[in-house]
């Protein structure tokens, strides 16, 4: 096995690596870089892009009956599901695939009361995250959690609910501004009658369907909720609304108006492929230009993740992570609105920039994180309650045994910081009785660490 200092050698000679990593990723698996032997991104690439068969387990013993519901198993299957997804996009061979399963589970915002509903459409996110839009869109459109969230369940005939078919047009493919009032109403007819029943399973009801001809972007047909779908993905707006997306979150919100528009007349000649604009924009000179390079803030996911996979982080850590995320205000499977998450600048304030920089500090050494007084409410969960004293992570080190300061800071950040800096924190860490974990604690600290 090569030692920690013939692994950075081999892996990280190379920048433009570690920057597709952070984006196409969250970062690097120090403990998987001996046996990868990537030097640059073209050898990368062909791995990012391949799929595994991980899943989150649905839950039993909940089941999706509404009526009958035990409180207290539920939170513990929903942190159980939190858990085993962060650690899973942590360990994933596949986090391209990871990667873009958490950027739908932001896009389509749906928050399950049930866990199991949760479990389905993470699942439905994950298995479609790299293929076709189109497929995606459908899939999500007869998703359980979807259809109770955005009360779909309550669209019928005689009285049509608008909600799904709003969110439809406003967040998930158009975008203000590009639908009328009437093509939401007239939508919202051909979506009458699509229900779940009780173990989550999609079902279509006859009798409360409106057959009637409907009007929607100036076409006039009895259209199902299957042909309102294909319309919606026909129209040139919904290229344009995902790119844009994608390549704010994967590139940064300055890229220029000329580059976009040639991944939408590709993204539109490829049918909407998601993992073929992924391609283009990875294999692209302009994706490694130095502007956008620790360009984007990362999500408090995002962080922790890439702290989980730096560290070895595991499921034993699991009060520490799930109160980091409360702290850090982002909890997985609980986005705030079906808008999503806030992001980039919005996700930095005074206090949890605070939260942040004191992570590094409570992963290696055991310090308290600032703010976790108001996460507590995950500690109660049955079998994992913190003993007194004990550590709120269980971290391991063992691959940055022997680094030198800045060839630390080559994989902890997009952009190292300076050397001064380094020589900063040398200094400080030299005076502490464990000077290896106080360095890599005060690299995190710095406002560089927030940056992917």
């Amino acid at each position: 096995m090569q030692s920690p200092k013939d692994v950075h050698q081999n892996i990280f000679m190379d920048p433009k690596l570690n920057h597709l990593l952070l984006r196409a990723g969250f970062g690097t698996q120090p403990k998987a870089i001996s046996r990868l032997g990537w030097k640059s991104p073209a050898d990368a690439l062909p791995s990012l892009f391949r799929t595994d068969d991980f899943s989150i387990t649905l839950p039993k013993g909940t089941g999706s009956d509404r009526s009958k519901v035990d409180k207290s198993k539920i939170r513990e299957q929903t942190v159980a599901m939190n858990l085993e997804w962060l650690i899973g996009m942590a360990e994933s061979k596949s986090p391209l695939q990871e990667k873009m399963c958490f950027f739908w589970h932001d896009h389509f915002g749906v928050k399950a009361k049930l866990p199991v509903l949760a479990a389905i459409h993470n699942n439905t996110l994950r298995k479609y995250a790299l293929g076709k839009f189109g497929d995606l869109l459908h899939a999500v459109a007869k998703d359980p959690a979807m259809l109770l969230f955005l009360n779909n369940q309550q669209n019928k005939k005689s009285a049509p609910n608008e909600n799904f078919a709003r969110e439809l047009f406003e967040l998930f493919t158009l975008g203000e501004g590009h639908y009328t009032e009437s093509d939401i109403k007239e939508a919202a007819r051909a979506f009458t009658g699509w229900k779940t029943d009780r173990q989550g399973a999609f079902r279509f009801v006859r009798f409360q369907h409106d057959y009637g001809a409907k009007t929607v972007f100036g076409k006039r047909k009895n259209f199902t909720g299957e042909q309102v779908v294909d319309l919606v993905l026909q129209q040139p707006q919904t290229a344009k609304f995902i790119v844009d997306k994608i390549v704010d979150f994967m590139v940064g919100p300055q890229l220029d108006q000329a580059k976009r528009s040639d991944l939408y007349s590709s993204f539109r000649r490829s049918d909407l492929h998601i993992g073929k604009l992924l391609q283009e924009i990875f294999t692209s000179d302009w994706f490694y230009a130095q502007e956008h390079r620790a360009a984007r803030i990362k999500s408090p996911i995002e962080l922790l993740v890439s702290v989980c996979q730096a560290f070895d982080l595991k499921k034993d850590s699991g009060i520490g992570l799930l109160m980091a995320q409360r702290s850090l205000g982002q909890v997985l499977f609980a986005p705030p609105s079906v808008a999503g998450w806030p992001s980039e600048r919005q996700w930095i304030d005074s206090s949890s920039l605070l939260y942040r920089q004191n992570l590094g500090f409570a992963v290696l050494l055991n310090r308290a994180l600032k703010g976790i007084e108001k996460a507590n409410f995950d500690a109660k969960v049955k079998g994992m309650d913190l003993p007194k004293g004990s550590k709120l992570f269980s971290a391991s080190t063992r691959y940055w045994q022997g680094l030198s300061t800045a060839a630390c800071s080559e994989i902890l950040f997009a952009k190292p910081p300076s050397q001064q800096v380094l020589a900063q924190i040398d200094r400080a860490a030299g005076a502490e009785s464990t000077p290896e974990l106080m360095r890599l604690a005060l690299l995190m600290a710095l406002p560089e660490y927030q940056l992917c």
